[in-house]
């Protein structure tokens, strides 16, 4: 999983304002940044929101995969002009 994160920071590395966002399929509790459980990847009890942060030097948004999926295809999709989103 850090091996993974700091992919993606060294993705970022040349746009170091850019906002951070990542969707991940788990039980996740977005006001203390930890996932109770994903069972797709074996987590139980990750405090996802400390470790993000810090690999990535800025705060990063967590959200449920499936919210991140809504709000994309709201926003882009093909039913972009059928729904209005917050």
């Amino acid at each position: 999983m850090l091996a993974d994160l700091q992919a993606l920071a060294a993705m970022l590395g040349g746009l170091p304002n850019a906002p951070v966002g990542l969707g991940i399929a788990a039980q996740l509790f977005t006001d203390t940044g930890r996932v109770a459980v994903a069972p797709n990847l074996g987590w139980r009890d990750v405090k996802l929101q400390e470790l993000a942060d810090a690999v990535f030097g800025r705060r990063v948004r967590l959200v449920n995969d499936v919210n991140a999926i809504a709000v994309g295809e709201a926003r882009c999709g093909a039913i972009r002009r059928s729904v209005s989103i917050i």
